[in-house]
Parts: C-alpha cells; structure tokens; sequence
C-alpha cells in the first residue's frame, strides 16, 4: 500500500509559494495537492466545500488571490519568528549584565524597517547580534539562580555602536541614504566581522576550568553510537541493521592541549537560532546534585565536583540538537557520579528527571511543530544520534496526549524523515526471540517472501524483501522499508493487519516485518471454504479498514482479494499496505505496473496526464475504485475483467470508460444497494466517485452491520 508522507500525501505546493503545515491543511480532491486552508479564505474545516479542488485544478473559482495569500503566510511567519525574538529577549534580560545589550538589539529589530538601504544585511548583522548574546548564555558556566553570567565590555559596546549606526541610518533621507550606501555597506561588514571575532575569541572561556582527564572521560561518554558495517555486496555497500548487539562506542578521543578541547565548538553561531538551551536539558538533576548531595569528605566533595562540571562542560561542547539526542546518556552520566552512601532519595531523583523530561517534551514539541532550523539539523543526524534522537520522539509520543494531533502528525513525519535520511530504524521497533517453524518460505510474493515462526509465543509471518539490487539502489530499498515500517506501526485497527516489528537477526542483514500469522488465509481463500460466509458483512469490514487509513492519511495503493486477510475471529484485515513503495523499488524497471494489480486500477493510474495528474499518484479515490473491484471480485470469486486474459486490454477497456458489467449468474448474489454502491465507486473521474465515508453511510442505510 502507498503510505503517504505525513500528514499529507504529496508535498504542500500551496498558491502561497510557501511550503509548511500551519495546522489547517486541505488536499485537492483531484491532483492531491495539499495547501493552506486560510489561503483560500477558510476560516475552519467545516467551511471546506466537497470535492474541493485547488486553482490549478479549478482556476476560475472564487476566492483565490496569490498576492493575498502570499502576504498572509508572509505575515504568519513574521508573527512566529517576532515571538520566538520576544521569548529570548525576556530570558536574556533577566540577566543584569545582558539587560543594556538586550535593549538595544530589540530597538535595533524596531527600527530595521525605516532603513532606505541594505536592509537584508543590516537585518543579517542584528540577528548575529542575537545570536552571540544567546551563545554566551548558553555556553558560559554560570549560576543559573544568580544570573551572574558576565558580558564582556568590549561586546556591549560593539553592539552599542550597532544599535548608533541603525538609529543614524533609519533617520536619514532616502537620497542621503542612497549617497551614503557604500559606506552603510562597509560598516555592516566591519561590524560583521566584529560580532564574529567575538564568537571565537569568547568561546575559550565557555566550559569551566575541569581538570583534562574528566574533560576526556566524559567526551568518551557522550560521543555518538557508530554500527558495524558489513560489506554485502561487490560495491562495497554496507547493509545497516538495528541490531543492538552491533553498536559499539566510536574511537576514544585522542588527547588534546586543555584550550583546544575547551574551544572545539561548532564553527557557526546557527546552533543559537536553535529552541535548545543545551544548560536546561538536565537542569534539575544536575542542581540537584550540585547542591543537596552530600560527602564523607573535602576530597570526596572536590572530586565529585570536578567530575560534575566536566560533565557539563562536555554537554556544553555540543550542537544543540546533538545534546538533546544524547540527553540520556548525559542523564545516565549525572545518575552515575552519586556517592554511594547519598542521603538523595529515589523520590528526589524522580521527580528532577520528570521536571526535566517536561522541559524535553517542550523542546520536541517545538520543533516539531515550529522550529524549522531544529528541524533541518535534526535531519543531519547520523548513526546512534540519530536512533538516540528517534527513540527519544517514539517515547514522547507514546506519552503524549492522543488528542494533539497536530504534534502528534508532526512529530510522526520528523520520526520518518530522519529514519529515511538516516536509513535506522528506533531500537523500539526491533524485535527478539524470533524463531523459524519452516526453513522453506510459505509464499512468494513478487517481491517478498512469506515465512512462518513464533515470537513470544504465537504464530508470526515474518516478510522479508527480495532484494536484486545492489549499492545505492539497495539503500534505497532499505530507507524505503524504514520508513514503511513506521508508518505501519503507528497503525491501530481491529481491521488492519496488526505490526508487531522488525526482525533484523532471523536473516541477518535483511529486515523482516513482523505480522500475526493469519491461518485462514486470504479472504478469497476464506469464502472458498467457507461459503456461508457473511459476504456483506466482510465487505462493510474492508470498507471500514480503508476508512480508518484514509482518516490517518494513509492511501492503501494495492487493494484487492489477495491482500485481504481473514483472522482468528473470521473478521477481515488489511495487509500489504505498506510495501507497495518497496515493491516498486525492488523491481530492475523502474515503471508505474503494480505486479498483476493491474485490473483493480483506477484509469487515472494507467494513464495520469489524461486526468490532469503530473505523474502516477495513488489517492484516496483510486483505493476506492479498487474497493469496488474487490466487492465484484468477493461476489463472483473472479477478478474482475475475468472474460479477458490480457492485462493490457484491460487497462485499454478501463482507460476508455469500459467497466465489468453485472454478472447475470455471480457465485454469490449482489443486491441491488450494492451493485449501485460499486457503479458509483468506479466512476471515471476521481471527483465522480463515492468517498469511504459515503461507501459506509450508503450501507449502513441498508442495515448492514460488521
């Protein structure tokens, strides 16, 4: 089934020419492109007609208005970034050496909109201004409950002479201005240049004075997790698994002069346009320890101390985001230095690390949800950062209110882009104890194979890719199913096949998704056997299912009897729905044939530019059109078209308008409600079609119950 990218299928390509979810996303009911609802003057959901389609697709509708919509996002990104200012702005005042600075940078912002002349590089100069307040906050050693934090004289006054030369600026003529520009341009530089001396000049004194050997220890312990690679193919191409026993700590630091270690920072201040403060990730257990932890001795005390602030000054060395990926391990780092005989209660110990884990929630929510910078870093993670950073945004989401959405869709697409970028999967997804019933598959697929075994003691089908294909090709396949797999897990229904995990040791280094194992098989199969069947019953169960991963935006891309499955309870289940990407990719042609599924396609996938499609895109439309080919297969025990042997004539027939006519003699009798349902399910345009929703509505007016 083709899943999606979250929470819409296509990337947003909106009238406003600026592509992020702002929380009220519509999907055009025929090219699926997805835009902002307030672009188009919607105020709510409710307001959003049926059938809506977008302006390309519908150009003469009323209400679209480019430059409108423009400014409108314009003005909403504007509002974010002058309230992510406002928050910093209020933290760093109440510091008092800052307070003076702080002013001038906000008059500075204030005033940017009078300038006549180089206006980008003046904004430019007074964000570095900011940037540099915001990283001697977070990277000196200070006593947070003081905010004794120092500001160096020569950088207050730099940013006074900013703040002179942008109100000078702001008061003079646009001809004046304009005379002047050369030597507006020169002072930015120098200015510029200025700012960024000060960055480096002032990152010596960021860590506090630590003995090197603590420096080096807890570097070791806070470096990120590497994987062994196995060469498994002639091109060299490793094959990345998650197993754990494959992860290993990476080479120990090399021993370095005490300046070098202290100063070895990122090389730009972008990370301070980050929403991480790395001091407040574990602000409260390490205050905790700093000053209710008690000691035998002076000697005790000082070494704790030591080994303390050593641990924080490593914290204190890393990007931003990499600190919030590492975050447990700095936790299990403070956790680790308790004396012994602590007089610190587990209660005390617990209620820090909550406080601290609300801090981390926020953090991720934020990004997430508004800080497309963190974002953009998140996604550079490699390796154990990037596990330690996925299974840190599983954990929240499986703690997270069910009810915020809008996070929770946020948060699942991060999940997923940094499992493709990253090509791992979260350790909570693998795993163990998998055993093998039958070394021989029980089915092959056209691009799987379908083994039986038993995980915590019940039947599983284990399907493991059938892979050709080697070096970049195979990395694909493999971030494909990465990212399948997420999808698929985050999926509950009682008529959607059940994720259990992947099981990276049963054929190690090849993933296999785990599913329960399904003894009656396809439905098709099922009905053979049992031909008392509740046929309609089993119908509205499908219908049900596909409505459920349409309310997910999931678009299942691949329905049809055989990946229909029956379970214990006789009840059907959806399978298959999230390898139709893989499959594609593990074929040597890269074409748009879904292997055999060619008779329950829509015509708009056999031929997309006839239908004003830019390229084959499965919708929500098209898996009801192969709802309605399933209904007719369930009827009649045949596919459909199954008068004609060719697949080509048939997409020919179906591309024309030709469909399946009533069966005058079918297998198992279709009533009229729903050889009525079927006609409006199929229709050929995407638009003409029933929705789910109405496939369900339709026969629950007919009393048909699951």
């Amino acid at each position: 089934m083709s899943v999606p990218e979250i929470p819409c299928p296509q990337p947003i390509r909106c009238l406003c020419e600026i592509f992020y979810d702002d929380g009220f996303m519509m999907m055009c009911q025929k090219c699926a492109r997805w835009c902002h609802g307030a672009c188009f003057d919607f105020k709510n959901r409710a307001d959003i007609p049926d059938g809506w389609r977008c302006w390309i697709c519908a150009p003469t509708q009323p209400g679209i208005d480019k430059g409108k919509a423009i400014r409108l996002q314009q003005g909403r990104l504007a509002e974010r970034e002058e309230q992510t200012r406002n928050r910093h702005f209020t933290d760093l005042a109440q510091i008092p050496s800052f307070t003076i600075s702080v002013q001038h940078v906000r008059d500075c912002y204030a005033k940017l909109d009078d300038m006549k002349v180089h206006g980008g590089e003046c904004r430019q100069l007074v964000n570095r201004c900011l940037d540099l307040l915001l990283a001697i906050r977070d990277n000196y050693h200070y006593d947070h409950t003081k905010r004794a934090t120092p500001l160096p004289a020569e950088i207050a006054n730099t940013i006074s002479r900013v703040y002179q030369h942008i109100l000078e600026w702001t008061e003079l003529s646009t001809v004046k201005a304009f005379i002047r520009r050369s030597e507006i341009l020169g002072t930015i530089q120098s200015s510029t240049k200025d700012i960024t001396r000060f960055s480096a000049a002032n990152r010596p004194g960021i860590a506090p004075k630590a003995p090197l050997s603590q420096k080096i220890k807890f570097a070791e312990a806070l470096l990120p997790l590497t994987r062994h690679s196995s060469q498994s193919d002639d091109q060299g191409s490793p094959d990345i698994s998650i197993n754990q026993s494959s992860m290993i700590y990476a080479s120990p630091v090399v021993e370095e002069p005490e300046s070098q270690i202290v100063t070895n920072l990122p090389s730009s201040l972008s990370a301070s346009h980050s929403t991480i403060s790395r001091s407040e990730l574990h602000k409260n257990l390490f205050y905790l320890l700093r000053d209710e932890t008690s000691f035998s001795s002076p000697s005790a005390e000082q070494h704790f101390r030591e080994d303390l602030h050593a641990a924080e000054a490593s914290m204190m060395n890393l990007d931003p985001v990499v600190a919030m990926a590492r975050s447990s391990r700095y936790r299990e780092c403070l956790v680790q230095l308790l004396p012994s005989k602590s007089k610190l209660t587990s209660e005390d110990l617990r209620q820090a690390i909550q406080k601290d884990d609300g801090y981390i929630s926020d953090r991720l929510y934020q990004i997430a949800t508004m800080s497309e910078p963190d974002r953009r870093e998140v996604l550079k993670l490699k390796d154990g950062d990037a596990e330690s950073f996925m299974d840190l945004i599983q954990t929240t989401l499986d703690g997270f209110p069910r009810n915020d959405l809008n996070f929770r869709r946020c948060a699942h697409r991060l999940l997923v882009k940094l499992s493709e970028a990253s090509g791992i999967l979260p350790a909570s997804l693998s795993i163990h104890g998998v055993e093998l019933l039958e070394k021989e598959a029980i089915f092959g697929g056209g691009f799987a194979d379908i083994y039986r075994a038993t995980f915590n003691g019940q039947e599983v089908a284990l399907k493991r890719l059938r892979v050709f294909q080697r070096g970049q090709e195979r990395h694909k396949i493999h971030r494909a199913f990465c990212r399948e797999a997420l999808h698929w897990q985050r999926l509950r229904h009682p008529h959607v096949l059940p994720f259990l995990g992947v099981d990276c040791g049963t054929f190690s280094p090849f993933l296999c998704m785990a599913s329960p194992w399904m003894r009656h098989g396809t439905v098709m199969r099922y009905l053979a056997e049992n031909g008392n069947a509740n046929v309609i019953g089993l119908i509205m169960q499908i219908a049900k299912g596909l409505q459920y991963l349409h309310s997910q935006s999931v678009v299942h891309g691949d329905l049809r009897g055989g990946n229909i499955l029956i379970n214990d309870q006789g009840e059907a289940c959806l399978a298959d729905f999230g390898l139709t990407i893989v499959s594609e990719a593990t074929v040597a042609t890269h074409t748009s044939n879904s292997h055999g599924s060619t008779r329950w396609m829509a015509p708009e996938l056999h031929d997309p530019e006839s239908f004003g499609f830019d390229h084959f895109l499965r919708t929500a439309a098209s898996d009801v059109y192969a709802f309605a080919c399933v209904c007719l297969e369930i009827f009649t025990g045949l596919p459909p078209f199954a008068g004609i042997a060719n697949d080509t004539t048939v997409m020919l027939q179906v591309i024309k308008g030709g469909r399946p006519n009533r069966p005058s003699s079918p297998k198992r009798p279709i009533p009229d409600f729903m050889w009525t349902l079927i006609r409006k399910s199929w229709g050929q345009e995407p638009a003409q079609r029933l929705t789910i929703h109405e496939v369900i509505d339709l026969m629950q007016r007919e009393n048909v119950t699951s």
